[in-house]
């Protein structure tokens, strides 16, 4: 039963993070909070209302930010295989509009 529940969690969890990040990632505000403030606020937000103990807040920030290797590493091969795909103008443009995006995370980060 044991087993069950932890898979019923974990299932949850991945459920809720990719959920919050599609919800997160249409909205457009210059005052947006930071990623790690993201992920904070969701910690805090999941901890209190799932209940959480120590030990499973820091289980599942651990599986949230195995997963945020995970996605980094898929956007990363995504390129990659884009790029045998377009064309370099093609690759510039794209670059030019996830450019915005990502200027902005960085600056949040500083």
């Amino acid at each position: 039963m044991k087993i069950n529940m932890t898979k019923a969690f974990t299932v949850i969890c991945i459920a809720l993070l990719s959920l919050s990040s599609i919800a997160y990632a249409g909205k457009h505000h210059d005052d947006r909070p930071s990623q790690e403030q993201h992920h904070e606020k969701r910690m805090e937000k999941m901890a209190k209302k799932l209940a959480l103990s120590e030990q499973q807040q820091q289980q599942v920030a651990a599986i949230f930010k195995e997963q945020q290797k995970q996605h980094k590493a898929i956007e990363s091969a995504t390129r990659d295989k884009l790029s045998t795909v377009l064309s370099a103008e093609q690759l510039e443009k794209m670059d030019k509009m996830h450019g915005k995006r990502r200027h902005k995370e960085k600056h949040d980060k500083s």
